[in-house]
């Protein structure tokens, strides 16, 4: 269990942490989690609660992990841009997990939170060109 730590730490290098420990494991884990499923559905009535209480917690934490870690071994690479791009994927992926968090709830789908934001900045920007006196540019954007 040493490559956990030194993933953690920021050691390894960044091809064996995207492909190995992040692209191979986790098509293992989805494996698993197939064959627990199929196990599981034979000896339990309710499956999805016992699935559920389990791997959700295993995923928080590799999910963790695995972020932190891509983070600190980003620019464990041959070429610097490598190091960017992993951690601009990592910024990326904790804002849309932050922005899919809000909608918990699943009332929008993932589209309709980018049309609603659309359509939020648009009435902001409407209601900026009001306040500054461009009523009728305001006529030409909203027809």
């Amino acid at each position: 269990m040493g490559w956990l730590t030194r993933c953690w730490n920021g050691e390894e290098e960044i091809w064996k942490l995207v492909w190995i420990y992040g692209v191979f494991l986790v098509f293992l884990s989805q494996v698993a989690v197939v064959a627990l499923r199929l196990l599981s559905s034979v000896a339990l009535d309710n499956p999805a609660a016992y699935e559920g209480k389990i791997f959700i917690w295993l995923e928080v934490f590799y999910c963790l992990w695995m972020l932190v870690s891509l983070w600190r071994c980003a620019f464990n690479a041959d070429w610097n841009l490598w190091g960017y791009c992993v951690r601009t994927i990592v910024i990326l992926y904790v804002l849309l997990y932050c922005l899919l968090s809000f909608n918990a709830g699943g009332a929008l789908e993932p589209k309709e939170i980018i049309t609603k934001s659309g359509v939020m900045l648009q009435k902001q920007a409407i209601q900026w060109m009001k306040k500054n006196g461009m009523d009728s540019r305001v006529k030409a954007v909203v027809g």
